[in-house]
This record gives C-alpha cells, sequence and structure tokens, in this order.
C-alpha cells in the first residue's frame, strides 16, 4: 500500500526490541533513506531482493515499490529519513545541486553495505538530521535551513558512495523475473494477461508466476496493480486532470476496478486524492 508522507521532512531512530510484523509492499509519494544499525530483513526495491543486515546504506526513490520482509527473530535499529523533492529541490538548485537526485534515481544500485570508519561518517550525518528535526528551541526558519544543508551533504555523501555499477546475480530465474519486470513496467497500461506473457518468454504462466513470487516477493498480478497505481498517483496529482481518463490509462479494465485497486492500496479514492495532493 501506499504509505503517507505527511510532512516535507521527517527523521527518525526507529528502535524495536520487539520482533517486527513482516512488512507488505508499500511505497511513498517522497523519497526513504535509511541507515541500518542493527537489522536483518529482506528488501526488494528497484528490481533487486537482497537481504540486508548492519551498516547498510539504502536510498529509494519517489514512488518506488519496495517490500520489506524482517526477521522476526532479530530486533530492528536503524535511522529512517522521509522527504520530498519539493522541500530541497530549490536548496539543491541554488547551491549547484539541482540534478543530485536524478542522479541518485539513476544510480543501478539502491544500497551499499559500508565500512566501519565510513559507516561511523554517515551515521553522524543521520544523527544531525535527527537532533535538528526534533529541536523545538530553534527557531522554525535557521531549523529548516540548517536541515537542508544538512540533507545536501548527506545526499552528496550517498551520490559518491552508492555505487556506478550493480553485482549482477547471472542466475538464469533472476535474469528471466528481471525481464518481466521490465515488461510490465512498460506495458502496465496494456490489458496483459499470463496467457500473453507465456506467448513472451516461452514459459509456461504457472513457472512464471512461481519465479517471480520466488525472486521479488510480490505475486505477479499484486506487482502490476501497484505499477498502474503508482502511474495513477503521479498523474491525479496534475491539476486539471479526470479520473475516468487516467483509469484507462493506466490499464484499469473500468472505473468500478480503478476506484476499488487505489482505495485499496492508497486508502483514498482517486477523487479524494486528487482534491488532497493535485499541485
Amino acid at each position: 500500500m501506499a504509505e503517507a508522507i505527511s510532512l516535507p521532512f521527517e527523521a527518525r531512530l526507529k528502535l524495536s526490541d520487539k520482533p517486527p510484523h513482516v512488512m507488505l509492499e508499500h511505497f511513498h509519494a517522497g523519497y526513504e533513506l535509511q541507515l541500518v544499525i542493527n537489522a536483518s530483513y529482506q528488501l526488494f526495491v528497484r528490481e533487486e531482493n537482497y537481504a540486508v543486515s548492519a551498516r547498510e546504506l539504502v536510498f529509494i526513490d519517489e514512488y518506488n515499490l519496495h517490500k520489506l520482509i524482517y526477521d522476526q527473530n532479530a530486533p530492528c535499529e536503524r535511522y529512517i529519513i522521509h522527504f520530498k523533492r519539493s522541500f530541497v529541490q530549490n536548496f539543491l538548485r541554488t547551491w549547484g545541486g539541482e540534478n543530485l537526485l536524478d542522479e541518485l534515481s539513476k544510480k543501478p544500485s539502491s544500497h551499499i553495505n559500508l565500512a566501519p570508519a565510513t559507516y561511523e561518517n554517515v551515521r553522524s550525518l543521520f544523527e544531525r538530521l535527527c537532533d535538528l528535526s526534533s529541536d523545538a528551541e530553534m527557531s522554525p526558519d535557521k531549523r529548516e535551513g540548517l536541515i537542508k544543508s544538512a540533507l545536501f551533504l548527506l545526499l552528496e555523501t550517498i551520490r559518491s558512495l552508492l555505487p556506478d555499477a550493480r553485482e549482477e546475480i547471472h542466475t538464469k530465474k533472476q535474469d528471466q523475473v528481471r525481464a518481466i519486470i521490465h515488461y510490465l513496467d512498460e506495458h502496465f497500461a496494456e490489458d496483459i494477461t499470463l496467457e500473453q506473457l507465456e506467448k513472451v518468454f516461452f514459459l509456461t504462466k504457472y513457472h512464471i508466476c512461481h519465479i517471480f513470487k520466488e525472486v521479488t516477493g510480490f505475486s505477479l498480478f499484486s506487482y502490476l496493480q501497484h505499477r498502474r497505481v503508482i502511474e495513477a498517483q503521479r498523474l491525479l496529482r496534475v491539476p486539471g486532470t479526470k479520473a475516468t481518463d487516467i483509469c484507462y490509462q493506466c490499464g484499469f479494465s473500468g472505473v468500478q476496478q480503478f476506484y476499488k485497486v487505489f482505495k485499496k492500496v492508497v486508502n483514498l479514492t482517486p477523487r479524494a486524492y486528487a482534491k488532497r495532493y493535485a499541485k
């Protein structure tokens, strides 16, 4: 489901001594930064499904569908930062970082496990942003300026740390699923059936569903529904767009199905979402 980012910027240290619940797939209308102190979970994001452990740094793009599956026998301690592009973009433009977020979004890998010394440096930036975020005694304007400066430094640091090449897993199964994801991302506006995918990939529909779930953690049609809803959210944020038009542009078979799926994922009807978030 979609998780709303209610504030332009949020930073917190999330601690849990109890086994956390398994999280379902979700996405944000904004960016997410994670720095793991102590945790063990599986994360699917940007076609990658990998194990996350201590000292992991993660950048998650806006509207990027991701899923976390926790080890319920392990504690989870991590820094989490959420922010909207609109919060920092003008500041970045003023100081020469206009393309920084786009550069991060285009990085082939969204995560890296940090060496101990590098981890401590990055952790100090996360701590600084958490402290600023919770400082109620500082004037709002001063606090916002310091947060934007520290966030700019953190984003530049992440840009320099994220690898420029992804460590590929060249198994046949991984390659097949990656090809299926690319196809779904390119053709989500069309009427996609399992029979159609059989013909495209020369695999049985049962095998397609099995390997997709095994590799990504999503059912194939759950992924496809979320992909369509994500695109619908983008379009609904444009003033003057009509939900009935967006319905068919995003691959839904009819208005009733569109409203039902959108409400299930976002917890708002398309019309209510547009009214709340249209720019």
